[in-house]
């Protein structure tokens, strides 16, 4: 409670009492974002300043590492999520047989 509370303009009665749990999803959500923000400014304050020093990193990224950098995105194959369908699916008929 005391997050929300400090780093929202939430006042701890409305939290308290009247709150529902998919606002607290969304406020959360804003908070981490927030956070992530404070961060970048950091990280390219540093990046500039070292760059105009030295010459080098190239992107911001090669200065700091953060693990939302570090997310795999993995592409959608669909022709992989039929054949898995089509699978379940000819053990549920084989499964339906026998009851």
């Amino acid at each position: 409670m005391a997050i929300v509370v400090m780093n929202t303009s939430i006042t701890p009665e409305y939290f308290k009492n009247e709150m529902n749990e998919y606002e607290l999803k969304y406020v959360i959500q804003e908070i981490n974002k927030k956070y992530k923000e404070d961060w970048e400014i950091i990280r390219f304050n540093n990046y500039s300043i070292s760059k105009i020093m030295t010459g080098s990193p190239d992107k911001p990224t090669d200065f700091m590492i953060f693990d939302w950098d570090l997310t795999n995105r993995t592409e959608i194959n669909i022709d992989k999520i039929k054949e898995q369908m089509n699978d379940g699916l000819s053990m549920f008929n084989k499964i339906k047989d026998k009851i």
